[in-house]
């Protein structure tokens, strides 16, 4: 499957990515090795997706974000 250029995966383009199981620890490893890397675009995900950059406070504006939806829909 080709992911790249897929905004249906953009998530994936936060950091590196297992091709098969076989790769899964050198992924895994290479990941910590190269994390910031990718903060910058993973910094651009969080305001782009939620209207808030990181990572101030995130897993509290991520509860109220929730909390305003689900009030909008109940």
């Amino acid at each position: 499957m080709e992911w790249r250029g897929n905004p249906n995966y953009e998530n994936w383009t936060l950091g590196p990515v297992v091709s098969s199981m076989d790769e899964f620890a050198l992924t895994l490893d290479r990941a910590f090795l190269t994390h910031a890397n990718f903060l910058d675009r993973q910094k651009e995900y969080i305001r782009d997706t939620f209207g808030f950059a990181a990572p101030e406070d995130t897993a509290a504006k991520g509860a109220k974000s929730i909390i305003d939806f689900l009030r909008l829909i109940g």
